[in-house]
């Protein structure tokens, strides 16, 4: 019955998704996951955009998932902006392909289908047969999901920075369910010398399970002269290396 609604759906949108308004920005959504995105969705991470990012701005989305903050990242940065967004799995790239496409989107969003990680070459990448699933990864962490590996290409912060010739840089969010660490070696000179704010989702359990720590990860973001706040306040390393539970990062340059 769900199948058949969603393609009645489809239809009657002309294969153009369905609006949705999140955090005031006007958007359409794939027909199937439209319902997943409250009109609050993550309001803490959108507030820090708007006040990081100015009309002209340059962002990087790694784990762009299905699209949702690249396109609100593009209304943020405007036609004078631009927009990198990086989703390895198939199944959520051609998603994430969707939503720049019927947002019109598609000429200040660059996709690549690419894990970001330390460095350039291949690596595995485990999916779910879900094809928008949020929790494919690098690291095959849970034991009550069915994954399977698929070769990707994965590049760096540095090197696709150095490779795009970019010399402004604005904003960086990095979701990338256990990879943080790798990613942000991946990230170290750009970070030191381009200084973007950025969105760091910490997922601790995949963390772990890869052999990474909170505390490495801590330590890189601090050695690179970053303020770490979480809900607009300072975040101590005692605190990240207590939690737990998926946060999200809030890093400024200092």
């Amino acid at each position: 019955m769900k199948e058949l609604i969603y393609k009645l759906l489809d239809i009657a949108s002309m294969g153009r998704g369905l609006q949705r308004t999140i955090n005031g920005h006007s958007l359409r959504l794939p027909t199937r996951y439209f319902k997943y995105f409250p009109e609050t969705y993550e309001a803490d991470n959108f507030a820090f955009l708007h006040e990081s990012c100015k009309p002209g701005a340059v962002i990087i989305d790694i784990g762009a998932h299905i699209g949702l903050f690249s396109v609100i990242a593009a209304q943020v940065a405007g036609k004078s902006g631009k927009v990198y967004a990086f989703e390895p799995a198939p199944g959520t790239y051609a998603l994430l392909q969707k939503t720049v496409s019927i947002n019109h989107a598609g000429t200040v969003i660059e996709t690549f289908q690419k894990a970001v990680g330390k460095a350039n070459g291949k690596i595995t990448f485990f999916v779910s047969d879900n094809r928008a699933d949020n929790s494919n990864s690098l690291v095959n962490y849970k034991d009550d999901r069915s994954l399977h590996g698929i070769d990707v290409a994965v590049t760096s912060i540095d090197d696709f920075v150095r490779e795009k010739n970019i010399s402004r840089l604005d904003f960086i969010k990095i979701d990338v369910e256990g990879a943080e660490y790798d990613t942000l070696q991946g990230a170290v000179h750009t970070l030191k010398h381009v200084r973007p704010a950025c969105i760091v989702a910490i997922h601790p359990e995949p963390i772990a399970a890869k052999g990474d720590s909170l505390e490495a990860i801590y330590d890189l973001i601090a050695g690179c002269n970053y303020r770490i706040t979480l809900d607009n306040k300072d975040f101590s390393k005692a605190a990240l290396l207590a939690n737990t539970e998926l946060i999200d990062l809030h890093i400024y340059p200092n």
